[in-house]
């Protein structure tokens, strides 16, 4: 036993396994932030995609109203108005969005609305869609929601 050459053992040896564990370091030092960076672009589409379809839902909305010839609050040409979440979701133009940070929670109905702007165009044309978004970690990047929500904070405390 005490004879027995290299060639007879088996296994590994430290120098060995501490280059595997060096190089899987290396690796996960790579791999994580790519990762991580491709789940935070994707929720973040994912709340677009909810914006873009908050708008497509104003949009069905506003046809309705003109089409129908029920004033709805539609703003006349130079005007704008806002149309919540709550209300769409109410008239089934739209359903609730889940909160992707917060699987339990929904993204705010009551806070999160699309800006209709009159732009006193040609009919059909003469409507600007914004949608202002608001979940528990997200929140649309747009001056005029900003804008908006906080003209709204200083209504309520007045």
């Amino acid at each position: 036993i005490i004879g027995d050459s290299m060639e007879d053992k088996k296994g590994f040896t430290l120098v060995e396994l501490l280059a595997v564990i060096v190089v899987i370091g290396i690796l996960a030092l790579v791999v994580v932030p790519s990762v991580t960076g491709y789940v935070t672009n994707t929720r973040t589409e994912t709340y677009k995609a909810h914006e873009k379809a908050m708008m497509e839902a104003a949009k069905s909305y506003t046809v309705e109203c003109i089409q129908n010839g029920i004033y709805c609050g539609i703003p006349k040409s130079g005007d704008q108005t806002e149309v919540y979440l709550k209300d769409l979701i109410a008239g089934e133009y739209i359903t609730k969005f889940q909160d992707h940070s917060n699987k339990s929670k929904e993204c705010d109905p009551n806070r999160s609305y699309v800006i209709i702007s009159n732009t006193g165009g040609k009919p059909g044309d003469s409507y600007k869609y914004e949608s202002c978004l608001y979940c528990t970690t997200y929140s649309t990047n747009n001056p005029n929601c900003d804008l908006r929500t906080s003209q709204g904070s200083q209504d309520d405390e007045d």
